[in-house]
């Protein structure tokens, strides 16, 4: 647990201690397998990741965030029918994962799957918990990518209203700003984002698409 807070402050050093010390003693945890697998994707360390994820789900193949977690790190390296069959997976073994089916949303759309991508977004939208404002941010990014600004908008106001320090949210809010001149704004949202996620906008060009990325 102290490894995973010092994952949320931006403490590298000291939450990859701390998973490393655990792992030492006991070498199938998997709260410290699952911290260190999202501790290496923020580092851009995607095949210690996946290493991670797949370690995690010999012992526990139902577990869907690391599924989830399995399919942004294929999703990252480009793999896009990988990732949609790892969040093919998590929706089996839990239907209302509003995360899951947001992700293979987004999945789906970079393989050119419109229709199906939509009705995931739907689903994602509908089932998400007040607190979950990543289907949100997935929708607005989509909603930018085909110029459609005021939905993206809507949702990205929605996502922040959910949760305030979405890194994600934040980069695209920015990238909206920007479109629309508001330089000031655009750069306190890039700011913000980035010290929340400092690897925020490679992740998100690499999840939506080049059309993502902040004008420079």
């Amino acid at each position: 647990m102290r490894g995973a807070l010092r994952r949320e402050r931006g403490d590298v050093s000291g939450a990859a201690a701390d998973f490393a010390e655990v792992l030492a003693r006991t070498p199938r945890h998997p709260l410290a397998l699952q911290g260190r697998a999202r501790l290496r994707m923020d580092q851009g360390d995607l095949d210690g990741a996946l290493a991670d994820f797949g370690s995690l789900l010999r012992c526990a193949p139902a577990n869907t965030d690391a599924l989830v977690g399995r399919g942004i790190a294929r999703a990252l390296k480009g793999q896009w029918r990988a990732a949609v069959e790892e969040f093919d997976a998590a929706v089996r073994f839990d239907p209302k994962n509003a995360t899951a089916l947001a992700d293979r949303g987004l999945a789906r759309n970079r393989l050119g799957e419109t229709r199906a991508a939509e009705a995931d977004m739907a689903d994602a939208i509908l089932l998400a918990k007040p607190g979950n404002g990543w289907p949100y941010t997935a929708r607005a990014g989509l909603a930018l990518l085909r110029n459609d600004d005021p939905g993206a908008a809507r949702d990205i106001e929605e996502a922040l209203r959910r949760s305030p320090d979405g890194a994600s949210a934040l980069q695209i809010r920015a990238i909206l700003r920007a479109r629309a001149g508001d330089g000031a704004g655009s750069a306190g949202d890039a700011a913000a984002a980035r010290r929340a996620m400092p690897r925020v906008a490679e992740r998100v060009a690499a999840l939506f698409g080049e059309g993502l990325v902040l004008p420079r």
